[in-house]
């Protein structure tokens, strides 16, 4: 028993320090299963030990950013919690990189929540929805390229992506493209935001794999924590909504 509370006190600290670590999320959703109490009571000693970290970490954790207007919801193609985020990703990058910016993606597996409650939104939530050390990567692609990469997020049934691009899922193919309410040009070239793990080819992104990129030495979740606490304190709440950007005509 004993063993086990020292196991849980390494674990504590290496939250703490996750900051520190880089670690890649692969494409899937997160689930929780429930560990019952032990029996045999409180150990003093350890209680003693990891007093002041718990009192650290609640302080940190149990910060209010902001306020959600309403429940956020995981579900494709589209829903108020991928555009919250995508949104969020894009203005942030967007900024970061001196107004350049077509649009912003987040892969489907990276939000590690299934629903936000409405009401205060703590550190700690963020942390929740993105829990690993993913940074913000800004791809450079032409039209066939970046057709190429819609067409795989269409294949997976939708991803959350930012208002600046809209298209229908047809055939498991992305249809009547538009970005920045222009029709895709095969032609031209694209700048836009997705976490490391995909610019390297991950959750099946190899067409990313080789592509011109600017990679930004800044935490997505601390993107969003940014995003949040600037809006609190111009007296914005969150309000994110759907909008039509991503609808699946395959109906699956």
């Amino acid at each position: 028993m004993r063993e086990m509370k020292i196991i849980w006190i390494v674990c504590l600290f290496a939250l703490t320090q996750s900051c520190k670590t880089t670690t890649y999320v692969s494409e899937a959703d997160l689930y929780y299963e429930r560990v019952s109490e032990a029996s045999e009571g409180v150990d003093p000693e350890v209680e003693d030990m990891i007093e002041p970290y718990r009192v650290q970490l609640d302080a940190v954790m149990n910060e209010v950013l902001g306020n959600l207007e309403e429940t956020l919801t995981k579900k494709r193609p589209e829903s108020n919690i991928g555009n919250w985020l995508a949104d969020m990703l894009y203005d942030e990058t967007k900024a970061l990189n001196g107004g350049v910016l077509d649009f912003a993606i987040q892969n489907h597996g990276g939000v590690r929540v299934s629903s936000l409650s409405a009401g205060p939104i703590t550190r700690g939530e963020v942390i929740e929805v993105m829990p690993f050390d993913n940074k913000i990567t800004i791809i450079t692609a032409d039209g066939k390229q970046t057709q190429a990469f819609l067409d795989h997020i269409a294949k997976g049934k939708g991803w959350p992506i930012s208002q600046q691009l809209r298209f229908k899922i047809k055939d498991k193919k992305a249809t009547e493209v538009l970005i920045n309410g222009e029709p895709i040009d095969m032609n031209g070239t694209y700048h836009f935001a997705v976490p490391d793990y995909i610019a390297g080819g991950g959750s099946g992104s190899d067409m990313l794999k080789g592509l011109e990129r600017k990679d930004l030495n800044v935490l997505i979740r601390d993107c969003f924590i940014d995003n949040i606490k600037k809006d609190t304190k111009s007296g914005l709440t969150q309000a994110p909504v759907i909008d039509g950007r991503l609808v699946n005509l395959d109906h699956e």
